[in-house]
């Protein structure tokens, strides 16, 4: 005797059928639009002067008519709608990426002073808080902990933001090449900053951040 689907089997079963329809339709309406150098997500219901295409998909019955109204599949407008908002979420994170890799540089490689004088962008605050959450967007883990450790820590050390930044960044785990790189550093200066930044990275305790935030209130 057969073994009789559950509901949720049966569930997922009628789901995976709808999805491979679903697909099947927009691989098949994708391959005639193609011919005529259209993406696979146009909506041809919504554009004109397209005969010769429209008779196509007439009869493919992937288009047709409702009430003198031309309308697509209802299966290939969701699966249109479904790659659309993949492809938007992707440009989201592609805009959060960049904007973090802008924002940790401006941070990491300018003084204060230049930070506060010539501000990235309008609307950047020159301090960071809760509303840079997107700055773990970047490619260095911990982004936003480096940023606000190298703005403690560049009132108290004789060096540059860039040389500062770049040791901080290399002690947090990122390779020595990579860091010379995104910093235009030779090996020796960078070999240099960290001997030079050593004993101040290793002084600055609480007593010194202590003193700082007493300063900051």
């Amino acid at each position: 005797m057969a073994k009789r689907k559950t509901t949720k089997e049966s569930v997922e079963a009628e789901k995976i059928e709808e999805t491979a329809v679903k697909e099947e339709k927009h691989k098949t309406y994708a391959s005639v639009l193609s011919k005529y150098g259209l993406s696979a997500d146009t909506r041809v219901d919504l554009i004109e002067d397209r005969e010769t295409l429209e008779d196509e998909l007439y009869s493919k019955k992937l288009l047709f008519e409702q009430n003198n109204v031309k309308m697509l599949d209802p299966k290939i407008v969701e699966s249109i709608n479904k790659n659309r908002k993949k492809f938007n979420r992707e440009i989201v994170k592609e805009a959060e990426t960049l904007l973090a890799e802008d924002v940790f540089y401006f941070f990491m490689t300018e003084s204060k002073k230049a930070r506060t004088t010539y501000p990235l962008f309008k609307g950047i605050s020159g301090e960071i808080d809760d509303r840079f959450v997107f700055l773990n967007k970047h490619e260095v883990g911990k982004a936003k902990d480096l940023i606000m450790e190298k703005t403690t820590l560049e009132a108290l050390v004789p060096t540059s933001s860039k040389e500062l930044a770049a040791v901080l960044i290399m002690n947090s785990g990122k390779p020595k090449a990579w860091c010379m790189e995104q910093f235009k550093l030779s090996e020796g200066e960078l070999d240099g900053a960290k001997t030079k930044l050593t004993p101040y990275l290793k002084s600055v305790s609480s007593q010194a951040k202590e003193f700082l935030d007493l300063i900051k209130k």
